[in-house]
């Protein structure tokens, strides 16, 4: 559930089983829907949820190709050319899209995934992330998160942006 218990701070659980037909589509539509809704709800109901619990949650979620609009401001975040604020919309499309199949290909380590989750998606402040990660600062996090965005437009981006090596925006 969205909530937690009352008496053990636990998150409730929903476990589907289809046994005939109808069963597989009621399956698949909740799926579906949750696979949809999650990342909205880490900002509002499940902000306090571990980012590693979150992140074993969005794995198991299909990404969407992002428009090719979003690549350029991504750049410029990923290389230092946008403060993480402006680029914060861009990010979160970029992470509803691509975050599940990232870490199921594991091209994230578990610190920048949780970076992404905890800043991008949570909503977490500085000082909490900076924490939760054993960073020393909100610039710390920042190059975190500029390095994982980096790691995400190499991986799944338009080949324009690939490059061997991503060193450096492209022109």
């Amino acid at each position: 559930g969205t909530s937690r218990n009352a008496s053990s701070g636990a998150h409730a659980a929903v476990v589907l089983y289809p046994l005939a037909g109808a069963g597989r589509n009621l399956t698949r539509l909740a799926r579906d829907r949750f696979k949809r809704r999650f990342p909205g709800l880490l900002a509002g109901p499940f902000r306090a949820l571990e980012p590693e619990v979150a992140a074993a949650l969005m794995a198991s979620g299909k990404p969407e190709a992002p428009a090719k609009l979003d690549w350029p401001e991504l750049v410029s975040f990923a290389f230092a050319q946008h403060p993480f604020e402006a680029a914060l919309p861009v990010i979160g499309d970029l992470l509803k899209q691509t975050l599940s199949r990232a870490l199921r290909e594991d091209r994230l380590t578990d610190q920048e995934g949780a970076a992404l989750i905890a800043k991008a998606l949570q909503y977490r402040d500085w000082s909490e992330t900076a924490t939760l990660l054993g960073a020393t600062g909100k610039a710390q996090v920042i190059d975190r998160l500029r390095e994982a965005v980096r790691k995400l437009i190499q991986a799944y981006g338009p080949v324009e942006f690939r490059k061997e090596r991503l060193s450096e925006p492209p022109r």
